[in-house]
């Protein structure tokens, strides 16, 4: 997800990379920042952990849709974006259904 969302931030117009850009690369770190923690944590911190990368998640998706919306991103980047986001929470509701 990360390495996509690079690829694709790059292609943005100069003047949307250090807003919007940024905003999406800081996003998709953050989701991967919280998965990491929630792996070594205790169960009590591991939930609200995945709580938080599935809001990273969520804002991640508003953000590559705003992104398709403006013209920012191809339609082709924006599928396998979409794909990608929509595997990874898949997965991540596996996991939060695990906990319970």
């Amino acid at each position: 997800l990360a390495i996509q969302l690079n690829k694709a931030v790059v292609k943005f117009p100069r003047h949307q990379r250090p807003g919007l850009g940024r905003r999406m690369e800081e996003a998709a770190f953050s989701f991967l920042e919280a998965l990491t923690a929630a792996r070594y944590r205790g169960l009590g911190d591991k939930a609200a952990l995945l709580t938080n990368a599935s809001n990273y998640l969520d804002n991640l998706r508003l953000s590559i849709r705003m992104s398709f919306d403006l013209g920012y991103l191809p339609g082709k980047s924006y599928e396998e974006l979409a794909r990608i986001i929509a595997e990874a929470g898949r997965m991540l509701g596996g996991w939060q259904k695990s906990l319970k």
